[in-house]
């Protein structure tokens, strides 16, 4: 399980930023954040919520509590393909269905 330095420090390497870049971005110097990064530091809730804001995620998934949106994402389409294959299987049934009605009156 990532920890939440861990997981701030894949998205800042995600969105291509530098330390530098992020830090200046929260108002903090970089060898903060690297503490940050590298579990040396605990974060308090105020920076939790800036470091969220800054790089579109909940404090939960920073907190790694639950999916990023892209995960969630793929999950819906893997749920809406899955969806699309039942219906395909559900159609396939009911035409097995009426061919062995029909094949079942002569």
């Amino acid at each position: 399980m990532k920890t939440t330095g861990e997981i701030i420090k894949q998205l800042r390497l995600e969105k291509n930023r530098t330390q530098r870049e992020v830090s200046e971005a929260l108002r903090i110097t970089s060898p903060a954040l690297s503490k940050i990064e590298n579990g040396g530091t605990s974060i308090n809730m105020n920076r939790l919520k800036q470091i969220a804001i800054y790089f579109g995620v909940s404090i939960a998934y920073l907190l790694n509590e639950e999916p990023a949106v892209d995960e969630m994402e793929s999950l819906k389409l893997k749920i809406l393909h899955k969806d699309q294959e039942i219906s395909v299987l559900q159609s396939k049934v009911i035409a097995l269905y009426d061919e062995a009605r029909i094949l079942g009156k002569h």
